[in-house]
């Protein structure tokens, strides 16, 4: 669907299936997903389209049961620890997902609702408090991870060796195109090669691999006065915990 305004009919039928007054959507952004964020007399939302920009990312990302599976350890993280997430919510008949229907009804669109949190993005040079609480929340993370039965049928992407040859053989094409230069993509090859060896030569022991953020990046945590907030888990997957600090 080119036309962004085409997802708002999308956006209002998802809606419809929460047990929310009226919602006033307003369109964010589109790049792994379509958001809208949702204001209405309980509180603020955030609504996800599951819709990747075509041929930009894997189709993996449109599974029910890998958005679900994210949406599953949110809830354990808004349940079972203090770390301030985005709450997901269950529509009217319990699922963590909902269906919506496109114009064509072959057609099918994934979405889901979120719990808004307050906080801004920081782009200025991290204080030594703010790393240290930084560090605390991929602690906490972490800790959670090590210690949380996973749901049946939990399925959430892998990011080992293998992930990062897959990767770096889509960037070749942009050598073509002249957005990598041939140099550029000799030294992400070097580093990737580098990494390979060292994961390989690591165990997948409990106390060094298993769920993690996986995207931890400037962007992806909030300030709200003293505290630190997590957003986007949408590529959480299992990889090494060294992984988030390395983001």
């Amino acid at each position: 669907m080119a036309q962004i305004n085409s997802y708002k009919p999308i956006a209002q039928a998802a809606l419809n299936q929460y047990a929310l007054v009226q919602g006033k959507l307003n369109f964010l952004g589109h790049s792994g997903n379509v958001t809208f964020s949702v204001e209405a007399p309980e509180g603020k939302f955030l609504l996800r389209i599951h819709q990747l920009i075509s041929g930009i990312q894997d189709n993996i990302w449109q599974k029910p049961n890998i958005i679900e599976s994210e949406l599953r350890w949110l809830a354990a993280l808004c349940r079972e620890t203090d770390i301030k997430v985005q709450e997901p919510l269950q529509n009217q008949y319990g699922k963590w997902l909902t269906q919506v229907l496109g114009d064509n009804t072959t057609d099918v669109f994934y979405c889901s609702l979120l719990r808004w949190i307050d906080g801004v993005v920081s782009n200025a040079e991290r204080t030594p408090h703010q790393a240290y609480q930084l560090g605390l929340l991929i602690a906490k993370l972490h800790q959670h991870s090590r210690q949380w039965k996973l749901p049946q049928n939990f399925e959430r992407p892998v990011y080992d060796e293998s992930h990062f040859r897959v990767a770096l053989s889509k960037l070749a094409p942009a050598i073509t195109s002249g957005l990598i230069s041939a140099k550029s993509y000799r030294l992400l090859t070097a580093a990737v090669e580098k990494s390979e060896g060292i994961m390989k030569k690591l165990s997948r022991s409990p106390d060094i691999w298993g769920l993690i953020h996986a995207d931890l990046h400037d962007g992806n945590y909030l300030f709200y006065n003293e505290q630190i907030r997590p957003i986007d888990f949408a590529r959480c997957g299992f990889g090494y915990y060294l992984y988030d600090v390395a983001e």
